[in-house]
């Protein structure tokens, strides 16, 4: 699998309407009348027929950003913000000016609301247009000094409030509230709209790590009752500046109060079960940059175990829960109850997304460097040289021994094998059924399946990372029989991308066992231990999802799983059809299929145990007549093909040599 960051983000955009509004989200009575102009304008906003309809609605927009009344701001940013969704808004509004008026708002407004729903408006700008070229206009017009000015104005507000003595009228600390709730969202929505100029134009990282913004943000995540939304948005703004900046990690390390908050909040428990796990995950992905060398037993045991929290969380009781107000969470019309166990689902999920990403890359602890990128150099092999080979950058070491018993301990594989196995057909049935990609239940179930993905690539990582010293009989046929049947549930042609890392998880699961299976006496009288002994109906299913394989990368994996499935002293039936599955791969031109074949043939027929097989299939003929064509695919493919897949055929070329000379000693 390797080392990834994660591919899927989070919302990008601020929806300051998109669930119903609640007693501490409605506007003030004297707004309704201007939210009410305002929601008008902003269905039409953009796609009159006239321009002079544009003009009234951009001057509506105008007028109420310029008014006195807080709350006509506050609508006139949050309409805003919907209206910025769409691309030619987004240009049209920019032309105007209106990007420079938030700024402003932003900057200094008297409102900390104004300024928070002003953070969010700029968002939906920054995303909609989603350019380097965009977010450098931006830069130029004052949003970052803006975002520093409303983060130190808002940390002073805020820490004056909760350190203010506590003697106050029941209105006094109604107003209080507010204002801390409000300056939370402006954290949240400032930390977010960073994240996503960062993401966006790599330069901008630099010029944040310039500025008191990353202080800043460590002192407002210390301020006592700060909400866990504004501590994932800081969170993930934070690991993302540190991971370019040396400084800031070293301000961090030196701070044992921020790594024991940070730690700390991976117990998280003041807030609903969906981010309560979004901030567990924000503050585990945090701790490892922060501190990427740091192997104490504790550090990691606290980390791993806040991870596995999430990760062992049940999903399948809150879908079911969801399941029978889907139809009305589909037609817009749910309360906000309704809606808070949706969204506290789709949190969950995201959270179990992410500890699963972490926990797979925690298995390259203490990793080295990859080497030359060259990946090798082309020798003349007929002169009897090897070819140089760069140690491969992408594979997964063994895991730092602190960590693996950690893992170990916490019982980490069975919580992630948990997480492989698919929701009720019935159930995914009914989330499946939308009537549009925005559909609320596609939306769940597609997050879901994402979970899968994750936890299968997990277990990949720990196949390879943890020696197979954490599993033992049990628990690798478990596994076995899981992702055989995940398989063989998968349409032929259908789900790439899910197959792809389904067969790459049981590759490095049969890779385990060999390595373990050889693990008996050494002795000439001694035996193997055989952990695994497939059925013939599980070799034939194999062999069927082989020779269907849509992509380049299922084919090499469902080869490699034959050929490992010969090293388990398998009979010389299943061999048999092993054998004429690898006999056709070898009918293909692509360089990386070829090697893997042949690498599976040398490792199934080596040896004289199954030599009537080989007779049988004709094969050493074949791969006689192999010998020229691989030197001529090798160099027709340098100009298109990777150098490491180019490395591994070179030399299985040279493989191929010295097993036909072994078989002819025989």
């Amino acid at each position: 699998m390797g080392k990834h960051k994660s591919a899927r983000g989070r919302s990008n955009r601020h929806a300051p309407a998109s669930v119903p509004q609640t007693s501490s989200t409605a506007p003030a009575s004297g707004a309704s009348d201007a939210m009410e102009a305002a929601m008008s304008g902003a269905a039409s906003f953009g796609a009159g027929k006239k321009g002079d309809d544009k003009d009234i609605r951009l001057i509506q927009m105008v007028e109420l950003l310029a008014c006195d009344a807080a709350d006509q701001r506050v609508v006139a940013c949050g309409t805003l913000a919907m209206l910025f969704t769409a691309e030619a808004n987004v240009k049209y509004a920019c032309e105007k000016g209106i990007d420079a008026m938030l700024i402003n708002a932003l900057h200094s407004d008297a409102s900390v609301a104004v300024r928070a729903d002003a953070a969010g408006a700029i968002r939906n700008l920054v995303s909609t247009g989603a350019s380097k070229e965009h977010v450098s206009v931006l830069v130029q017009k004052g949003i970052l000094p803006a975002c520093v000015a409303a983060l130190g104005a808002t940390f002073k507000t805020a820490n004056e409030h909760i350190l203010a003595p506590q003697k106050k009228s029941a209105e006094a600390g109604a107003q209080g509230g507010n204002l801390l709730a409000s300056s939370w969202a402006l954290v949240e929505q400032v930390a977010k709209l960073l994240t996503n100029c960062c993401e966006l134009h790599d330069d901008v990282t630099d010029v944040i790590n310039g500025t008191a913004a990353s202080l800043l943000l460590l002192k407002l995540l210390g301020l006592r009752g700060a909400s866990p939304q504004m501590a994932v948005a800081v969170l993930s703004l934070l690991q993302l500046l540190a991971e370019d900046n040396g400084k800031l990690v070293s301000i961090i390390q030196g701070s044992e109060e921020t790594m024991t908050l940070v730690l700390g909040m991976l117990t998280y428990d003041r807030a609903s079960l969906g981010i309560n796990a979004l901030v567990q995950t924000a503050a585990a992905a945090f701790a490892l940059i922060v501190r990427p060398d740091d192997t104490s037993t504790e550090t990691l045991a606290t980390i791993t175990s806040g991870l596995l929290r999430v990760v062992a969380t049940p999903t399948a009781p809150l879908f079911a829960e969801v399941a029978p107000k889907l139809s009305v969470l589909q037609g817009g019309s749910a309360d906000a109850m309704q809606w808070d166990v949706a969204r506290d689902l789709n949190h969950l999920l995201e959270a179990q997304v992410d500890a699963l990403e972490t926990l797979a890359n925690l298995c390259f602890v203490g990793a080295g460097d990859g080497g030359d990128d060259d990946g090798w150099e082309d020798v003349d092999d007929d002169a009897g040289m090897a070819p140089a080979m760069a140690d491969d950058p992408t594979a997964c070491p063994h895991m730092d021994e602190v960590l693996q018993r950690v893992l170990v301990e916490q019982q980490a594989v069975a919580h992630v094998k948990d997480q492989c196995v698919p929701l009720d057909k019935a159930l995914e049935q009914v989330f499946a059924a939308g009537k549009s990609a925005d559909d609320i239940g596609l939306e769940l179930l597609t997050t879901k399946r994402m979970v899968h993905q994750r936890a299968l690539g997990c277990l990949s990582n720990m196949f390879t990372g943890m020696h197979g010293d954490a599993f033992d009989a049990a628990i690798m046929s478990a596994l076995w029989l899981t992702l055989l049947d995940l398989a063989s549930q998968v349409p032929h042609g259908t789900d790439n991308e899910f197959l792809d890392v389904l067969t790459s998880t049981a590759f490095a699961l049969l890779r385990t066992i060999v390595a373990k299976s050889g693990e008996g006496d050494p002795s000439p009288e001694g035996t193997k231990v055989v952990l695994l002994v497939p059925t013939a109906d599980q070799v034939e299913l194999m062999c069927r999802i082989t020779a269907q394989a849509s992509t380049t990368a299922v084919a090499i994996n469902m080869i490699g799983c034959l050929g490992c499935i010969g090293q388990l002293n398998a009979p010389i039936t299943h061999c048999q059809r092993i054998g004429e599955v690898l006999v056709q791969a070898l009918q293909s031109p692509d360089p990386g299929i070829l090697a893997e074949t042949l690498n599976s043939i040398f490792d199934v027929f080596a040896e004289t145990t199954y030599n009537s097989v080989v007779q049988a299939l004709n094969l050493v003929p074949a791969l006689k007549t192999l010998i020229g064509q691989l030197k001529q695919i090798i160099r027709q493919s340098k100009a298109t093909c990777e150098p490491e897949i180019l490395g591994r055929l070179h030399e299985a070329r040279i493989n191929l040599k010295r097993f036909l000379e072994y078989k002819a000693s025989q």
